[in-house]
């Protein structure tokens, strides 16, 4: 009978144990991942340029695949302040424990840009992000919608032509169905993009704060982004 009691005590505590491990691993709050990007611009006729982006993004300390996506964006520059622009985006998306699904979603930008001086220019977009979640499920309650409006605002300084000194700024507002639109999220970048002939290397550091209940609740991003044109 005492035997029998440890073993029953024992496989309560190890339940206890590994219950406990992967709540700490689903309910993480700091976390540092990299963004890995390589892509391509091609300028079009008079201010239309077409822009294609392949990245991959890991996280869980570098050691996990987040996100493998597909970008490309046509845009428009208006006149030396103004531009606009259309974007789509393919996801393949993994979480915490392994969960993998395939987001769809387009954006519509804004943008303007003013010089300060001579190196310094200040510039401001206003996104709309339209995101179909989990598309490719054939049940439509695994199918979700969210839409975006992000606001960003950048500092640009150009220094000797090749290096483009920049940090940047932007929050987040979240709508979903059956809930009231909220600020999700706070991003933060700050790099350099160093041009080479028709190369460019964009190295940044980014800092992101979720405002709501999700896993990780701040992250930090080195991200290395390559383009041709």
């Amino acid at each position: 009978m005492i035997k029998h009691s440890k073993i029953f005590f024992t496989c309560i505590a190890l339940s206890l144990v590994v219950s406990t491990t992967n709540a700490q691993e689903v309910a993480v709050t700091n976390d540092i991942g990299s963004w890995l990007t390589a892509g391509f611009e091609k300028k079009l006729y008079k201010g239309f340029k077409l822009e294609f982006e392949q990245e991959l993004r890991l996280f869980k300390n570098f050691t996990k695949i987040d996100d493998i996506i597909s970008n490309i964006e046509f845009s428009y520059k208006i006149n030396k302040k103004f531009s606009i622009a259309a974007g789509g985006r393919y996801t393949y998306d993994m979480d915490y424990l392994n969960n993998f699904q395939h987001d769809l979603r387009y954006n519509l930008d804004f943008s303007y840009q003013i010089k300060l001086s001579s190196v310094i220019r200040l510039g401001y977009r206003l996104r709309y992000q339209n995101e179909y979640l989990n598309c490719f499920r054939s049940r439509e309650i695994d199918n979700l919608q969210e839409i975006k409006f992000r606001n960003r605002i950048k500092l640009e300084y150009y220094h000797k032509q090749a290096n483009k000194f920049y940090f940047s700024a932007e929050i987040f507002r979240l709508h979903k169905i059956f809930r009231l639109p909220y600020f999700s999220k706070i991003r933060l970048f700050i790099g350099d993009k160093y041009s080479f002939g028709k190369h460019s290397l964009d190295i940044s550091l980014g800092f992101h704060h979720f405002l709501k209940k999700e896993s990780p609740a701040k992250l930090g991003v080195l991200s290395l982004k390559y383009s041709f044109n």
